[in-house]
């Protein structure tokens, strides 16, 4: 037997490696019990990392409807408000009847009676391009209006819908509610009166200021 042969057969038989042998089925079970361990922990913190995230997106839209819920009065509330209705050469007028103007932290959403049994029509204009997407109705600009040593905000929107033909803007003042409606087949409404001489002359003279400026009023 040679020197190398009797070495290593010294070394097998030592009390150690005889003990270590011995237990070898029981290492192989503890080391798949430690990997599935393992896989059930990180299957585990995966999961926990997915339903943390579902919650805060259930969270953020929960939040979000309640701000939009927060409605708080903007400008006149009520009234039968008369709009002047011009298209080509032909002028008359119309009545809608405001049902109610409010505002939340994004929105401006404004009602009015539905006219021969149609539904209440509600305007829900977004405070600022960030707010776009929210409804169909487009921020595009503003523009800051003086009429009597007041300064008044215009916001101007657009009906996004596909086909131009069906497309109109809109000019809405917080205090007012709509004063345009200009649709792109030239049919337009402006409003007229609310039945108050003084906001009637303020009315008038943002108008006239929304129609002298090209660059704000295209439609």
């Amino acid at each position: 037997m040679g020197k190398v042969e009797i070495k290593i057969r010294k070394k097998i038989l030592t009390p150690d490696n005889l003990q270590q042998y011995r237990n070898y089925p029981a290492l192989l079970k503890q080391h798949a019990r430690h990997k599935r361990f393992k896989r059930a922990l990180r299957i585990f913190l995966y999961s926990l990392a997915l339903t943390a995230f579902v919650l805060s997106l259930i969270f953020i839209s929960v939040w979000k409807i309640m701000l939009d819920e927060n409605r708080h009065p903007a400008g006149i509330q009520s009234g039968q408000l008369k709009y002047v209705k011009i298209k080509g050469s032909i002028t008359d007028t119309l009545a809608l009847e405001l049902l109610s103007n409010e505002a939340t932290d994004s929105l401006y959403i404004v009602t009015y009676k539905g006219i021969n049994g149609r539904p209440d029509d509600v305007f829900k204009f977004p405070k600022d391009a960030y707010s776009n997407g929210k409804t169909t109705y487009r921020y595009i600009e503003e523009k800051k209006i003086s009429v009597n040593k007041h300064d008044y905000i215009i916001k101007k929107y657009l009906y996004d819908v596909a086909h131009p033909a069906n497309r109109v803007y809109y000019f809405y003042c917080p205090e007012f509610a709509i004063l345009i409606f200009a649709s792109s087949w030239h049919e337009n409404y402006y409003l007229h009166d609310i039945g108050n001489s003084k906001n009637n002359e303020t009315i008038n003279g943002i108008i006239e200021a929304i129609k002298a400026d090209p660059e704000f009023n295209y439609w």
